[in-house]
């Protein structure tokens, strides 16, 4: 039972992820526009991920300062911190926004693309079908212009 299910992980949820991601990248390499918000969105998520890093860190000094006894001008220094940690904040959530908008866009995208190949696929079945029919047609008048010259000829 535990085997089986080691190789769903493996097997089954891995190569969905891989396909997944295949067929992302196909998507990218068709359509310009969804590999720029690709980039942008990854730009975006790095820069929050770095915000967040800055505003840990901040925290911990904000904190470090409050337990220091002996620290001068603490205050000061911790008013300074925190205004510079509200003003990180805000850059945060603005970048949060930022990545949230630009993943929505990305799936949107992705919709529109399926949504036109979905188009082109139903348009060349029916240009199949219109050249299945022309020479379905064109078929029959051969046959019968050979019907034809056939009862013509003594």
């Amino acid at each position: 039972d535990k085997r089986d299910f080691a190789e769903y992980l493996r097997y089954g949820i891995g190569r969905t992820a891989q396909d997944t991601e295949a067929e992302f990248e196909r998507l990218k390499k068709m359509d310009n526009q969804l590999e720029r918000l690709e980039y942008d969105h990854q730009r975006e998520a790095e820069q929050l991920a770095e915000l967040s890093a800055h505003i840990s860190a901040k925290k911990e000094e904000l904190e470090r300062l409050k337990n220091c006894d002996d620290c001068t001008d603490k205050d000061r220094d911790m008013e300074q911190l925190s205004f510079e940690l509200a003003k990180l904040e805000e850059k945060a959530a603005r970048a949060e926004a930022e990545v949230s908008r630009l993943f929505d866009a990305k799936a949107k995208r992705t919709e529109e693309i399926y949504r036109m190949e979905e188009e082109r696929i139903h348009f060349g079945r029916n240009i199949y079908q219109m050249n299945k029919a022309w020479r379905g047609i064109a078929e029959a008048t051969i046959r019968l212009r050979e019907t034809l010259s056939n009862e013509q000829e003594p």
